[in-house]
């Protein structure tokens, strides 16, 4: 009887063992058990480009160590500075008590609208599991992204690539952009591919028609309603950058921006990032999609916000133009 007691209370043991095994990895990184734990970054190098348009030389790069458990910034960091108006920096030697680390960047930036180097500084952050990766990309998704990330963390218990995950879905529906693009960090204004355009197209749709101080308080907003809400549902700058957008689209304003880019001579080729942009306005407005199938319809911009409310276009060509405008051509 002794023996069976003695069993049962063992198995009782184990299982007690066990949960508390579960409980203590619930609360590594951010709280999810899906975390595999703490791992020290030693004598470890890192290395990007940190774009909004691209920073100039000079720009200030800093990483910021951040707590294994809580995620919050411990004061220990390691400054690097940007190398080209490419935007690229390396820093090398860094040691932290975690893999996760806080990446900022600061300083003057190109702007693709201009061309020209802005008037003001921004700053922009990107949070990273530096565990399997010594290339960060800084810009402004990984900007955009952040205060979504540490709250779906914090309140959701997500891991960090969960968390991420979720948050880069979130920011590219609230521009109506679909698809499966790389992590925020691996996307390069001057590469190819669909991520990248789609990386370039939000940039340019959130300057579009604002200088740096606008900017600054236009992404601000962004990422506080993202965070508390999993969206932007600011239907007044939507419509605001909805109207830049046509204009830009129906003038060749995004010609410029590409012209604009290409004339830095960092990329080979520019990502087709206009198809983004174009299909904001086109479903801001009501429109839908302009293919072959509705080659010669007319619709209403049905958008009260809007400029150009109940202005009538046409599909023509792939494009929704407005019938007669001859600045169109």
């Amino acid at each position: 009887m002794n023996k069976l007691l003695y069993k049962i209370l063992g198995l009782a043991l184990c299982f007690s063992l066990m949960a508390c095994s579960d409980d203590a990895s619930d609360k590594v990184a951010g709280g999810s058990s899906e975390d595999a734990g703490i791992i020290a970054v030693e004598n470890w190098d890192v290395a990007g480009v940190s774009q909004k348009g691209p920073f100039v030389t000079g720009s200030v790069v800093t990483v910021q160590e951040l707590d294994g458990i809580t995620l919050n910034q411990t004061g220990k960091s390691f400054k690097g500075s940007i190398k080209s108006d490419k935007g690229d920096f390396s820093i090398t030697g860094i040691n932290l008590s975690s893999q996760y680390a806080l990446l900022e960047a600061d300083g003057y930036y190109r702007d693709e609208i201009t061309g020209k180097k802005s008037s003001g500084k921004v700053t922009l952050n990107a949070i990273t599991d530096l565990s399997n990766r010594k290339t960060v990309n800084i810009n402004l998704l990984t900007h955009l992204e952040y205060e979504r990330v540490m709250g779906l963390i914090s309140k959701e218990k997500l891991s960090v690539a969960k968390a991420k995950a979720q948050a880069e879905k979130e920011i590219f529906e609230a521009f109506g952009i679909e698809g499966e693009f790389a992590e925020s960090e691996d996307l390069d204004i001057f590469e190819g591919g669909d991520g990248n355009a789609a990386l370039l197209a939000v940039s340019v749709l959130m300057q579009s028609d604002v200088d740096v101080a606008g900017l600054t308080e236009r992404i601000g907003n962004f990422s506080i309603a993202l965070a508390e809400e999993g969206g932007w549902d600011d239907a007044d700058t939507k419509a605001k950058v909805a109207d830049w957008a046509c204009n830009a689209d129906l003038r060749e304003t995004l010609a410029n921006v590409r012209k604009n880019i290409e004339g830095w001579k960092y990329a080979d080729s520019v990502p087709a990032f206009e198809k983004y942009v174009t299909n904001f306005w086109w479903e801001n407005y009501g429109l839908g999609t302009c293919n072959k199938k509705r080659e010669g319809e007319v619709k209403k911009n049905i958008n009260k916000l809007s400029e150009l409310y109940e202005e009538y276009f046409t599909c023509e060509n792939g494009r929704w133009i407005i019938p007669g405008d001859d600045k169109d051509d």
